[in-house]
């Protein structure tokens, strides 16, 4: 697994942003089946049925997971587009007072 993927589900965000509601996701879910459909009707189910009923559970589970990366990842990128926009202020600093002090030399000289 990637390292950075494992820092970010190891964070404490990642447990209030995605387990918790997803134990509340299983939670609603075995409580619709329970009361709904039951768990004997679920093994009489047709195939596109099971699979809906699949999909119904891990779907939202996986979309938190992916939105939660997503911004996770998004943070990142922005701390990199803001430690190269100090850097490139930096490389430029420099050259912006190389060219005064050369000016002010050649005004020296004449």
């Amino acid at each position: 697994m990637n390292s950075k993927l494992t820092e970010i589900i190891q964070k404490n965000r990642f447990q209030f942003t995605v387990t918790a509601p997803t134990v509340v996701w299983l939670l609603i879910f075995i409580l619709f089946i329970s009361f709904w459909v039951g768990w004997r009707n679920l093994f009489d189910l047709l195939p596109h049925e099971i699979a809906i009923v699949f999909l119904a559970l891990i779907m939202p589970i996986l979309f938190m997971t992916i939105i939660y990366i997503v911004l996770c990842t998004m943070a990142d990128v922005r701390q990199v587009a803001s430690n190269f926009q100090q850097h490139a202020e930096l490389i430029k600093a420099p050259s912006d007072t190389r060219s005064a002090s050369s000016s002010a030399a050649e005004t020296k000289d004449q």
